[in-house]
């Protein structure tokens, strides 16, 4: 099992509808062999891809994000009778608020009224959250909703492994009146069996089984002609840094630490 501790991953180009469609086979043959350091420069033929649009980071942090006794998130919610969850109290600071349910179970499915780190075994966790920008002295304004569902299994300190499935979904819209410009997006992403080895000592640990499935479109109208941007993104995991990725329907391998997606050749 590889590991590598995460560093600061940058903001990444959200192109990956853009496909040229280049198979660059000395790009492919420099990340045949993994290195120490992850490479961070682009070569002829790759494309960098925003890791928390398309996924990969919400998989990468969920081992010890989820299923820790000293996590805030459990200590801060109350149970609720009425629909057997754990709610947490909506934050609202501004224009934003948040709001989160966890469902626990034991390994016999029966429901928890708080979280155990030796009996829960499962925890859905349902979160919405959305922010409103206040519009500026040019007009300008934004918003984001964010919906999420997703259920960790294995979340207890004497599993081997965690499986995370669920769907995430955000909605943007930014609008430039000054500009006569409004864009408006909308993103999934679907993760699908995920397993991952529990990490003891908070190293990050690379996905063994599972898929995630990242589509979104991204609508641009105003003064110039309207352009329509497209996401699709399919990554296989296979307990390495460098899976193989399906962007826009061509076939890749993304480095989960840089977000770099190098094409592979059809053997």
């Amino acid at each position: 099992m590889q590991r590598v501790h995460m560093g600061r991953i940058g903001t990444a180009l959200a192109a990956a509808c853009l496909i040229g469609g280049i198979a660059n086979r000395d790009a492919f043959a420099a990340m045949a062999k993994e290195a120490s350091e992850p490479r961070t420069e682009l070569l002829p033929g790759e494309i960098r891809l925003n890791l928390d649009l398309i996924g990969t980071n919400a998989v990468l942090r969920f081992p010890t994000e989820t299923g820790s006794a000293e996590d805030i998130t459990y200590r801060k919610c109350s149970y609720d009778r009425a629909t057997e969850q754990r709610l947490c109290v909506a934050r609202t600071n501004g224009d934003a608020s948040r709001a989160i349910g966890l469902t626990l179970r034991d390994r016999s499915g029966h429901r928890q009224t708080a979280f155990d780190s030796l009996t829960t075994d499962t925890v859905v966790v349902r979160q919405g959250r959305y922010a409103d920008a206040p519009r500026g002295s040019d007009g300008d304004s934004s918003s984001r909703s964010f919906r999420s569902t997703r259920r960790y299994a294995g979340v207890s300190v004497t599993s081997d492994t965690r499986v995370l499935d669920g769907v995430d979904t955000v909605y943007t819209t930014f609008s430039y009146p000054k500009q006569n410009r409004h864009v408006s997006s909308a993103h999934t992403v679907t993760y699908s069996n995920v397993t991952v080895a529990n990490s003891r000592r908070g190293e990050v640990v690379f996905p063994t089984a599972g898929v995630i499935h990242a589509s979104g479109v991204s609508d641009v109208s105003g003064a110039n002609a309207a352009r329509n941007y497209w996401l699709n993104v399919t990554v296989l995991f296979d307990g390495t840094r460098t899976p193989e990725a399906y962007i826009g329907g061509k076939r890749f391998v993304l480095d989960l630490t840089t977000g770099i997606a190098t094409p592979k050749p059809i053997a």
